[in-house]
């Protein structure tokens, strides 16, 4: 069992190991590509969220007794004044989680788009630290891109199921346990982090065991037994993707380089 706080540690400082050596061996080239890409899919995510905000938070705000709640009386005014924060709490609540699917969804779309350019940047980085090289066939090609993006469709849909349950938890104790889903909010939200970044640093390492030939099911039990790496890699590539346009375009290229970086301290990039 690998320690997961200094596999942790690991990921993170493969970040700030990645830019020097990006810039190093001209990589950010590559950059241009999320950037055209992010601008398309930030523009219709911004939309979505919002529908999915105000949809939400008006079906289930319906739920609260505002205006049944009358009179003077002191219980009253103490439902009236409980069922008013609720509701505000409820609404940031479910604008929140609904940026967190979006972007979550968003993310994956941006992964699959960008798979044969981060493919690509993994392999070149393998070979400039070990002088590994891969003959390149269209076939083969062909081949990784659609396990690839298949392999991101897998991620995506048990990433956002979590998140889903996660949220709809969250949402009936915030309507029927009011004072428990306020103070569980906090946790629920760092969950929802560690999941999505554990998802995300997962994308990048993949196409490290790709070039292995590993089947998916290999590749799941080789990141699951570094999933501290992955975590790592995966959290400071979704602090960036809070960053428009920015973030993507340094996160998406600069995970894959990181990951190598990682793996490589591990001596997994050797096997």
């Amino acid at each position: 069992m690998r320690n997961f706080t200094a596999d942790f540690l690991t990921g993170i400082r493969s970040w700030f190991s990645a830019i020097p050596f990006i810039l190093k061996h001209g990589l950010f080239v590559y950059f241009i590509f999320p950037i055209v890409i992010s601008i398309i899919l930030g523009m219709g995510s911004l939309v979505l969220i919002k529908y999915l905000s105000d949809y939400f938070t008006d079906f289930v705000s319906g739920y609260f007794p505002h205006e049944s709640l009358s009179g003077e009386g002191w219980w009253n005014k103490f439902l009236q004044i409980l069922s008013d924060v609720g509701k505000y709490a409820l609404t940031i609540t479910v604008a929140i989680f609904s940026w967190l699917l979006m972007n979550r969804f968003t993310k994956y779309l941006l992964l699959i788009f960008l798979s044969p350019v981060m493919a690509y940047v993994s392999e070149k980085t393998e070979n400039i630290i070990t002088g590994k090289t891969y003959p390149f066939e269209w076939n083969q090609f062909a081949k990784d891109i659609i396990r690839g993006i298949a392999l991101a469709l897998r991620n995506m849909v048990i990433e956002i199921t979590l998140l889903s349950l996660i949220w709809f938890a969250n949402i009936f104790m915030t309507l029927f346990l009011f004072p428990v889903g306020l103070i569980l909010s906090p946790f629920c939200m760092l969950l929802s982090f560690m999941i999505s970044a554990y998802f995300l640093g997962f994308s990048a390492m993949d196409y490290t065991n790709e070039r292995r030939k590993m089947t998916v099911s290999e590749s799941v039990n080789s990141i699951r037994s570094m999933k501290g790496i992955s975590t790592g890699i995966g959290s400071v590539f979704s602090l960036l993707l809070l960053l428009p346009v920015l973030g993507v375009t340094i996160a998406s290229v600069t995970s894959v380089v990181a990951a190598n970086l990682a793996m490589d301290k591990t001596g997994k990039l050797q096997e």
